[in-house]
């Protein structure tokens, strides 16, 4: 896999999740309370309401619920 600092609609790694799993772990033991960890899972590129790649505001094709 190659890797690359320019973003486009074929720079994201899409795994087959498919009977698979996913773990980490994250040391929290220096964290003021408060501290919000989270794993976002997005599917990239970004599309429009159409279907049709949508590169966003940033050129990033980044889109999520948000």
């Amino acid at each position: 896999m190659a890797f690359s600092d320019n973003v486009g609609p074929n720079n994201f790694f899409m795994p087959n999740w498919l009977g698979g799993s996913i773990e980490y772990d994250v040391d929290l033991k220096d964290t003021a309370c408060g501290c919000n960890n989270s794993l976002l899972l997005v599917k990239m590129p970004g599309v429009d309401k159409d279907g049709k790649l949508d590169p966003s505001l940033a050129k990033d094709y980044y889109c999520d619920a948000n």
